[in-house]
């Protein structure tokens, strides 16, 4: 970096509304569904054409997203995302937690984020490389 120069920082209080329908995301104000949901921490590979669809988690932009959730299509009300610690420096999940409980696979199921709820993730400067390796993408027994 030059003289005068600072790091590129990530937007924080930048409003973001996405209305969640029938297995995709609209979205107002952004230039699609998947660049909203890698900006909001969340990716799904499989999308929602798998039996049993899954949200890959990653370091979001913000440091809070409320979803409201369609309730024509979605039992919960809302799903938030929390970013502890988000700073430009901060871009590995050293923890997560889903609706208060320890969540320790880098993904959860789509039928937990239709019932609404609270994702948390921890960020830190270094890569936890402890987190995100209890089972394979949608391989839990539950």
């Amino acid at each position: 970096m030059g003289a005068g120069s600072q790091p590129a920082s990530k937007p924080t209080a930048v409003p973001i509304q996405i209305l969640v329908m029938a297995g995709m995301m609209k979205t107002k104000g952004r230039s699609g569904a998947v660049s909203a949901l890698l900006k909001i921490g969340l990716f799904s590979l499989r999308g929602s054409s798998s039996k049993q669809p899954i949200y890959e988690i990653t370091s979001p932009e913000f440091d809070e997203v409320t979803i409201q959730l369609d309730p024509k299509y979605y039992p919960g009300k809302r799903f938030k995302i929390i970013a502890h610690d988000n700073t430009p420096e901060n871009v590995y999940i050293q923890k997560a937690a889903l609706n208060g409980k320890r969540l320790d696979d880098c993904w959860f199921y789509h039928e937990d984020f239709a019932r609404g709820g609270l994702l948390d993730l921890w960020l830190g400067p270094q890569p936890n490389q402890q987190w995100g390796t209890a089972s394979f993408l949608g391989s839990r027994n539950e």
